[in-house]
C-alpha cells in the first residue's frame, strides 16, 4: 500500500514548493531503482546460469553462484533508504530549510497580494482597473483540454512502462540468453537518470512533440509485446543481435518514457493554475498501474498466453 501511494502523495506534496524543485522528485524515483541495482552488483549475484548434468541422467539442472553477502544485508540496506526519505521529509516539515532556501511556492503570498491590490483598484478611476485586469489575462496558463490530454497520455505510458511490461521482461527478454536478462537490469535503472538529464537541458517541449513521443513509446511497447508473446522462440532468438535488438528496444522506450513523464509533469506543476493538478498528475501513474497489472496478470496466469523460457533446456529447433 505505501509503494503503491507514494506517487499520489508525493506529487501532491510537492504543491507546495517551487516548479525547479520537482525535478527532485523524479530525481529521488530514478536512484530508487540505480541504488537497488548498485546493490545487486555489489552483491555479486551472477549473470549467466551454469547448467550442471544430473548424476545418471541427461537432463541438466541450472545452478547460481552464492551472492557475496545475504539477503538480510540487501534488505536493511533497502530499509536504510527508507529511513534516509523520513529524515528529509521531517527535515521539509519541521525545519526551516525550505524557508532558508526560499523553495516554498508563492501561491499563498500572491494571493494576499491581489486581494490587496483589488481592494485598492476599487478606489482608483476605471481606467486603472481596466489596464490591471488586462496585464492579468495576458498571463498564460494551460488550457483545461490540455490539462486532460496530458493526464491521458499520462495514464497510458504508465500503463504500458509500470503495468504491463515489467511482468513482461522474463517473457521477452531470456529468448536472447541469460546475459541479456542481466545486462537489461544493470542498464535499464539508467535510462530514468538520464531522461532526468534531458529534460533540465531541453526545458520547453511543443505539445506536438509530447504527442508525437507518446506515440514512438507505444510502437516501442508495441515491438516488445510481439517480442513477448513470441517466446519462447522469438525473432533471432538465442543470437547476440537479438539480445542487442531487444535491450536497446526497452533502453530507448524507457528513456523515452521517462522524460515524457518528467516533462508533462513539470508542465502541469508550472501552467495549471489549480494546486490539485499535481495530485491528479500522481494519481493518473496509479491509474495506469491498475489498468495494466490486472490485463496483464490474467493473459499470463489464467489464459497462459507468454510462455516463458525455462533455464538449461533446449529450444528453438530448425
Amino acid at each position: 500500500m505505501l509503494d503503491c501511494t507514494s506517487s499520489l502523495v508525493f506529487f501532491d506534496y510537492m504543491k507546495r514548493f517551487r516548479t525547479q524543485y520537482l525535478r527532485a522528485v523524479f530525481l529521488g524515483e530514478a536512484l530508487t531503482s540505480a541504488i537497488p541495482t548498485v546493490l545487486i552488483l555489489a552483491q555479486g549475484v551472477a549473470g549467466e546460469t551454469i547448467c550442471i548434468q544430473k548424476i545418471n541422467s541427461t537432463l541438466l539442472e541450472p545452478s547460481y553462484t552464492q551472492p557475496r553477502f545475504s539477503v538480510k544485508i540487501f534488505m536493511f540496506c533497502i530499509a536504510g533508504i527508507i529511513i534516509a526519505s523520513l529524515i528529509a521529509f521531517i527535515l521539509l516539515r519541521w525545519t526551516s530549510i525550505v524557508r532558508l532556501a526560499d523553495a516554498a511556492e508563492k501561491n499563498v503570498r500572491e494571493k494576499a497580494i491581489s486581494n490587496r491590490n483589488v481592494a485598492v483598484e476599487e478606489n482608483l478611476p476605471m481606467v486603472n482597473v481596466i489596464k490591471s485586469r488586462t496585464s492579468s489575462k495576458s498571463i498564460q496558463h494551460m488550457p483545461r483540454r490540455l490539462f486532460f490530454l496530458f493526464l491521458i497520455l499520462n495514464t497510458v505510458n504508465s500503463t504500458i512502462s509500470f503495468g504491463c511490461l515489467p511482468s513482461l521482461s522474463t517473457y521477452a527478454l531470456l529468448p536472447f540468453g541469460q546475459k541479456a536478462f542481466y545486462y537489461w537490469s544493470v542498464l535499464l535503472p539508467i535510462a530514468y537518470p538520464l531522461a532526468l538529464l534531458l529534460s533540465i537541458y531541453w526545458k520547453h517541449v511543443s505539445n506536438h512533440v509530447i504527442v508525437l513521443q507518446s506515440i514512438f513509446n507505444w510502437l516501442l511497447a508495441t515491438f516488445i509485446f510481439i517480442i513477448a508473446r513470441q517466446s519462447p522462440c522469438p525473432w533471432l532468438a538465442d543470437t547476440i543481435q537479438g539480445a542487442l535488438m531487444i535491450i536497446t528496444v526497452w533502453f530507448i522506450m524507457s528513456l523515452t518514457s521517462g522524460f515524457l513523464r518528467i516533462t508533462i509533469g513539470n508542465r502541469i506543476k508550472s501552467e495549471w493554475e489549480d494546486d490539485k493538478g499535481m495530485f491528479y498528475y500522481g494519481g493518473t501513474v496509479q491509474l495506469g498501474l491498475l489498468l495494466g497489472t490486472i490485463p496483464i496478470y490474467i493473459l499470463i496466469n489464467v489464459f497462459g498466453v507468454f510462455i516463458d523460457r525455462k533455464p538449461c533446456r533446449a529450444y528453438c529447433f530448425s
